[in-house]
């Protein structure tokens, strides 16, 4: 049985939490003998939650939506070679592959190339998207990828962006409404978003922003059958829609630091959410709706709200970057 096979089993057996480690072990050997008790262990510590409460029970995050998917889309730069790269995250049971340039969604975590990277001397410039993943499980899965990324000395540069991508689902049905919706909430609050990301991102030609003069009625005449004639590098892209079922913000900075990166999945999220029950009640925003703060709005918990006040002070007199 193939090692990603192997990892896929252990895994199922895991969260299953019928079988003891050394049962699930027995059972891991019949198929690759080179398992041992403390790699599966660790493994385990991957794909739960690593915060333990005092007691030892799991810390759930509760600003993460156990029911939603997401993906990641991670711009970077690399010291060793994506074969290397791809090594190490096998090691640690992540299972990842080189491909060719492609928008199709994987069940694995897959390197593409993308010309829109600048590199410097000794680093190679590469992108790495992540299969569906979904909730606390997902985010455990982007923490040990992260890891491998920061032990191996990945960087990123001001060239590098990070997209993340949410299911654009209302009740189990793709919903355009959905999209326009999140994007319309997201330019609500453009300035505080804006003040939280380095300059260089604030006016990025790879994530525009709209304009609620000009674009909002754009926006709402978007239909099933018009398509976006926006195209894909706005903040909000909508156009992901049609070719993945999804919402995708793309105005983050670049980063490979795993709280950077949770912490803005968990945000955007937030905006989904918040769209998804505005579409419920039927709630035009396209017409003199008010917003309130962002934090009451989007309900965020005082975690979140200390996270935004953290990197907007960072950023606060910010000079390009």
């Amino acid at each position: 049985m193939p090692r990603i096979v192997v990892s896929k089993l252990a895994r199922q057996l895991l969260l299953e939490g019928q079988l003891s480690y050394e049962q699930i072990l027995n059972v891991i050997r019949q198929h690759n003998p080179n398992w041992t008790l403390s790699g599966l262990k660790r493994y385990h510590r991957q794909i739960t939650c690593l915060n333990q409460t005092s007691n030892g029970t799991v810390s759930i995050d509760s600003d993460i939506d156990p029911n939603h998917t997401f993906g990641v889309e991670i711009e970077m730069i690399i010291p060793l070679s994506v074969e290397s790269l791809i090594d190490k995250l096998r090691e640690n049971h992540i299972d990842a592959a080189y491909e060719s340039y492609n928008h199709v969604t994987r069940s694995h975590w897959k390197f593409v190339t993308d010309g829109s990277i600048r590199s410097r001397s000794g680093y190679s410039p590469i992108e790495l998207v992540s299969p569906v993943l979904k909730g606390q499980s997902g985010l455990d899965e982007l923490k040990a990828v992260c890891k491998v990324l920061n032990e191996t000395g990945c960087k990123v540069n001001v060239s590098c962006g990070l997209h993340i991508h949410h299911s654009a689902k209302v009740n189990g049905n793709k919903n355009l409404e959905l999209c326009k919706t999140s994007a319309v909430l997201y330019t609500f609050f453009q300035d505080q978003f804006n003040n939280m990301l380095p300059v260089s991102r604030r006016h990025s030609s790879y994530a525009r922003t709209y304009d609620k003069v000009h674009d909002f009625g754009s926006l709402k005449s978007i239909s099933e059958t018009s398509g976006s004639n926006f195209g894909r590098y706005m903040t909000v892209n909508i156009e992901s829609y049609w070719k993945h079922g999804t919402i995708e913000f793309r105005q983050h900075s670049g980063s490979v630091d795993f709280a950077k990166i949770s912490n803005w999945i968990k945000l955007t999220q937030a905006v989904v959410k918040r769209a998804i029950q505005l579409v419920l009640s039927n709630t035009n925003v396209f017409n003199n709706y008010t917003a309130q703060k962002m934090e009451i709005e989007l309900g965020l918990s005082t975690k979140l709200t200390e996270y935004v006040k953290e990197r907007t002070q960072h950023f606060s007199g910010a000079v390009a970057a």
